[in-house]
């Protein structure tokens, strides 16, 4: 598939259309792969529909940064027009209110994602965790298994 879309802010909004859709149609899966995905086991269907709440959530927020950054940049216009209608120390005074605003908009998109990057890297540290449970829990069982059969062995 093949997705054009354009640089310019007019254009903004269609690209961004053509983007998710091109997202979402890279996900669908047809033909003998199909299949394969009927066959996921239990923890895996669970490691999945986890990742796909992640990705939900950060979908949302990212929506939202954009809804917010496009106010913002519709007040900054608006403020822009009236700059040269009016002379200007309240119009001035305008836009440094707006690209104030969108700073701290950005600032707390950066602040989210660090925050996300954090829970990404504590969920690593766990799953890395639990690996070395289960490799310790396996080397056990191995023993265990060969106590018993030297048990045996030496009942012979």
């Amino acid at each position: 598939m093949v997705a054009t879309v354009q640089a310019g802010g007019d254009h903004f909004r269609p690209s961004l259309t053509t983007l998710r859709f091109a997202a979402r149609a890279r996900d669908i899966v047809s033909g003998p792969g199909a299949e394969a995905a009927a066959d996921l086991s239990g923890p895996e269907v669970t490691a999945l529909q986890a990742k796909l709440a992640d990705l939900r959530a950060r979908l949302h927020r990212r929506e939202a940064e954009i809804e917010a950054l496009e106010e913002l940049q519709a007040e900054r216009a608006a403020a822009q027009v009236a700059l040269s209608d009016a002379s200007g120390a309240a119009a001035r005074q305008a836009i440094a209110a707006a690209e104030a605003r969108r700073i701290q908009a950005e600032a707390e998109a950066a602040e989210a994602g660090s925050r996300e990057a954090a829970s990404r890297a504590q969920l690593a540290q766990l799953v890395a965790g639990s690996a070395h449970v289960e490799a310790e829990l396996d080397y056990e069982a191995a023993c265990a298994r060969a106590s018993a059969q030297l048990a045996q062995h030496a009942e012979r």
